[in-house]
């Protein structure tokens, strides 16, 4: 299935980038420290952000509201129910109604979209980021009530705090198979990770009005990929020079392919390729041991599926389409 708004590559890694605007020289060997997160953070729409410091980490304090990808392609908005419920491309669902600042609901397609939702040199949080997060203020017993706002939440909610500063604010969420409505405002914070699950589902997490975080990955009233929920995006960690000089573009072409793709791979090698189908399931492995890597598919039938490298810490995952 194409994308009515163009080819998914060139790709790029979700792993480091290159320079960052706003950032101080870096010495060999030096990580980040608290002077290294910008105030505000300002999306490919010139949307604004505020910032805020979770340990070493830079993590968006607003809920993103980007109608484009990174590359300037627009988000797919405007579905039908219908058509929100069948597709698996990315799309967005607009809640300007309850304020700017509670963003918009996206599915779990647009997040894993190679070409970004976030600002350059930013990702959405993986499981591991939201890990992260939640352990600095407790762990998942209490952290709640350290990173939700004191504003926008149905009252009584005596036990906010916000002391994160991170501001979670209750846009709540649509189910992909209902009629459309909107489920939890007021109630409910609901954001998805960067992290799929397999059988289209990803992690999410939740927020209501209780100490407890909650973590949804096997349960499809939360986990479901078509499922429309917030995002929070994180500065992509930089730790030394060698990071950036490894920061070179991946990138899958033919994409559509007919009966081989190429991968060019220019990390340390060897590196290890999945094909992932839209149901998750591993349907070809093999090893990438050149720069320029042929990938044959022709036991593959049409369709869309994931390609997801690791090689010497570093992860990728692009869509590759099949043509008939």
């Amino acid at each position: 299935m194409l994308n009515k708004y163009g080819p998914w590559w060139p790709l790029r890694s979700n792993g480091p980038k290159s320079l960052l605007p706003g950032l101080v020289t870096i010495l060999l060997g030096t990580t980040l420290s608290a002077q290294d997160c910008p105030t505000t953070v300002s999306d490919v729409d010139g949307n604004e952000y505020s910032v805020v410091q979770v340990g070493d980490r830079c993590w968006m304090a607003e809920n993103l509201r980007a109608g484009h990808y990174r590359n300037g392609w627009p988000i797919m908005s405007d579905l039908t129910v219908y058509e929100w419920n069948y597709t698996l491309i990315g799309a967005y669902l607009d809640v300007d109604q309850w304020g700017e600042d509670w963003g918009k609901l996206y599915n779990w397609w647009a997040v894993a979209d190679p070409r970004g939702i976030c600002p350059e040199g930013w990702s959405v949080a993986s499981n591991t980021d939201w890990d992260e997060l939640v352990d600095a203020f407790g762990g998942a017993a209490v952290a709640s009530d350290a990173l939700r706002s004191q504003q926008g939440w149905m009252q009584p909610d005596p036990g906010a705090t916000n002391a994160s500063g991170f501001s979670a604010k209750p846009a709540g969420f649509r189910y992909w198979y209902f009629d459309g409505n909107y489920n939890g405002s007021g109630t409910g914070a609901l954001f998805w990770t960067s992290t799929p699950n397999g059988n289209l589902m990803s992690y999410a997490r939740v927020l209501y009005r209780l100490p407890e975080v909650f973590t949804y990955y096997d349960d499809p009233y939360f986990a479901y990929n078509g499922h429309a929920m917030a995002c929070r995006c994180i500065m992509d960690p930089i730790t030394s020079i060698g990071d950036r000089t490894s920061s070179s573009p991946i990138r899958i072409f033919p994409n559509p392919a007919e009966d081989r793709f190429f991968v060019e791979w220019e990390h340390t090698l060897p590196a290890e390729l999945e094909i992932v189908d839209a149901m998750g399931r591993i349907v070809q492995s093999t090893r990438i041991t050149d720069p320029i890597t042929p990938i044959d598919i022709t036991a593959l039938v049409p369709g869309m599926y994931f390609a997801r490298i690791n090689g010497n810490g570093v992860n990728f995952t692009g869509q590759v389409i099949k043509k008939d």
